[in-house]
């Protein structure tokens, strides 16, 4: 990488990342079977390396070049490197692994040594993960899409988004605890109270309400830094029925082409949502489609962002003809198309009245040159370190 500084390099990449050849190294390159997703991305000069990606179980190819969609041609279009990486479902519906939670003040310690500083390109979930609980990872993913998209210059994506979603629970809804013998009850309940509430509003809290939540919570105000004695007193475990809650809204979202690499609940309390486990709010990243972000983003512009039931209809899949994930063999064998169109009103359910919030990722960009170059690199390793749970 002689030739590193010109904006003409012909080389293959300028920041590799190492973490892909150390972390995944156990998995076997090869072909990623019948169904699997092509991502798409344009890059100004420094691509992901394309054989690294194909060695460890994600074929890529890279190309230069790109076609201008302006008016007027650019001549730096053709200078830009196209990369086109294969995902499995193998890895896209893979077994989510579960991250112990926080039991001492020397982890909580160490869960913030491991936020990103402003230098480093970053994650919305990277800097909110110490105080996140009910982690669950698919570490290949997110050590994927953090190649991917972890890049100072990167130029387009085609058809998927790298973002992060926020979702709080509407204010009716109930938290059933931890039976675990009462799941089916549990649907039935939630779906029930969304339908007789659906078009209701959350309540926003009033201002002498704010006023009294820092009052009475004073370690919680932004302008104090939280010590981790007091950040572990907060980080109470999610319920059986909450962590079910999640369990639908991941199938909802994924049936329709999302791809997610890592999920948890918010331990933060606020005003509005004083004790987080009656009232969760959940944090997921991933890859959404076009279709999917359009709804997010329509639903998070509103004043108080919440899923209305045609929003909800739409994430599900109502109306649309071309998924981005096919169904495997196994759920196409026994799903007809009442089953489908029945099965995808009690997702879309699931979702009325819950409240969104949307950022594209990546929340920090990192300093620019040589900071952003850094950031670039090692925040790759971070952010799959990260993703594999502590």
């Amino acid at each position: 990488m002689t030739d590193s500084a010109s904006l003409y390099s012909t080389t293959d990449t300028l920041v590799d990342v190492p973490v892909l050849d150390s972390s995944l190294s156990s998995y076997q390159a090869g072909d990623v079977g019948p169904i699997h997703v092509s991502l798409y991305s344009n890059y100004d000069r420094s691509p992901p390396n394309a054989e690294r990606l194909t060695r460890v179980g994600f074929p890529s190819t890279q190309t230069r070049g790109q076609a201008s969609t302006g008016r007027l041609p650019n001549p730096l279009s053709s200078l830009r490197k196209r990369l086109q990486c294969q995902i499995p479902v193998r890895d896209a519906r893979f077994a989510w692994q579960y991250a112990p939670e926080a039991s001492s003040v020397d982890e909580v310690e160490q869960r913030i040594k491991e936020v990103p500083t402003s230098r480093r390109i970053a994650t919305l979930w990277e800097l909110q993960l110490a105080e996140v609980t009910g982690i669950r990872n698919r570490p290949r993913l997110a050590i994927i899409f953090a190649a991917l998209y972890k890049a100072m210059d990167l130029r387009a994506k085609v058809g998927m988004h790298w973002a992060s979603v926020t979702l709080t629970a509407p204010a009716w809804w109930v938290d059933r605890g931890d039976d675990p013998d009462t799941e089916q009850q549990e649907e039935e309940e939630d779906r029930r109270n969304a339908e007789q509430h659906s078009g209701e509003d959350t309540p926003s809290p009033t201002q002498e309400e704010v006023d009294a939540f820092w009052s009475q919570n004073p370690t919680l105000h932004p302008s104090h830094r939280e010590t981790p004695a007091e950040l572990l007193a907060r980080l109470s475990p999610p319920s059986r029925h909450a962590q079910r809650t999640l369990d639908r809204i991941i199938a909802c979202l994924e049936r329709q082409g999302a791809m997610l690499s890592n999920a948890g609940f918010s331990s933060r309390p606020s005003a509005a949502r004083r004790d987080p486990r009656k009232r969760p709010t959940i944090q997921l990243i991933g890859l959404f489609p076009q279709f999917m972000m359009a709804e997010l983003k329509r639903a998070a512009s509103r004043k108080r962002g919440a899923l209305s039931a045609e929003d909800a209809m739409l994430l599900a899949g109502a109306g649309q003809e071309v998924q981005l994930l096919v169904r495997t063999d196994d759920e196409a064998g026994d799903a007809d198309s009442d089953k489908v169109t029945e099965a995808t009103k009690h997702m879309a359910v699931i979702l009325q009245g819950w409240q969104v919030r949307l950022q594209n990722e990546p929340y920090l960009k990192g300093t620019p040159h040589w900071g952003g170059m850094l950031g670039a690199m090692g925040g790759g390793m971070a952010f799959g370190g990260m993703g594999g749970g502590f």
